[in-house]
């Protein structure tokens, strides 16, 4: 599950327990996202998934920031891409295949 917001105090209060970025096509944004899809596995395999899901979505995102800013991406494909990976991942349901195959 993936919200866009306005980059304020209160909207951040609001999105309590997802993970929040600042959209990098505007400053004044953020991107807050939550893992929610059921997952086969321990109590603590899933926990554990759902933390790898949500770094991997973090360092793709500074891994895009840092192209963005060389002028190998444009704002549009950080959005569709960003958009695309947690679509994906959201798709994601073993939990014991999270651990052993996303990096």
């Amino acid at each position: 599950m993936m919200k866009r917001a306005e980059n304020t105090k209160e909207k951040r209060s609001e999105l309590h327990g997802y993970n929040i970025m600042v959209d990098r096509t505007d400053v004044h944004k953020i991107i807050a996202f939550k893992f929610t899809q059921e997952m086969t596995g321990t109590e603590k395999q899933v926990a554990y998934a759902r933390d790898i899901l949500a770094q991997k979505v973090f360092n793709t995102d500074e891994m895009a920031g840092m192209m963005m800013s060389k002028g190998k991406m444009d704002a549009q494909s950080y959005t569709a891409g960003m958009e695309s990976l947690i679509s994906q991942l959201s798709q994601m349901t073993d939990a014991k295949y999270i651990i052993e195959h996303v990096k």
